[in-house]
């Protein structure tokens, strides 16, 4: 049995949407959300892991990391797991501690 004529179209894959939706909105098809969703968590994880390996590489606890950063262990923790993405902050340390130098604009433009 066919579902009829479709209501939308997915705005990242072109896939029907046969739901009650407003045509005239940009929609997502459920897959393209949990496609987002994974990607996401996988990077959030892989950034959580890469900054846990820069701290223990300068000898830093979870403790004092959050003290250099000025924010709290919690939030240390929950980005090394992969729940919150890190701070630029953090992210600068990654790089400084990976010996990676971050581009300026005027750099990535030459």
């Amino acid at each position: 049995m066919s579902p009829g004529k479709p209501k939308a179209f997915c705005c990242e894959c072109s896939a029907p949407i046969y739901d009650n939706v407003d045509p005239k909105r940009r929609v997502t098809c459920s897959d393209c959300v949990q496609r987002r969703l994974f990607y996401f968590s996988n990077e959030s994880w892989l950034l959580g892991l890469h900054l846990k390996e820069a701290r223990e590489r300068a000898g830093f606890s979870q403790r004092t990391f959050a003290l250099a950063m000025e924010c709290s262990k919690s939030l240390v923790d929950m980005v090394e797991k992969g729940e919150r993405k890190p701070t630029i902050k953090m992210r600068e340390f990654m790089l400084s501690v990976s010996g990676t130098k971050q581009k300026t604009c005027e750099e990535g433009l030459k």
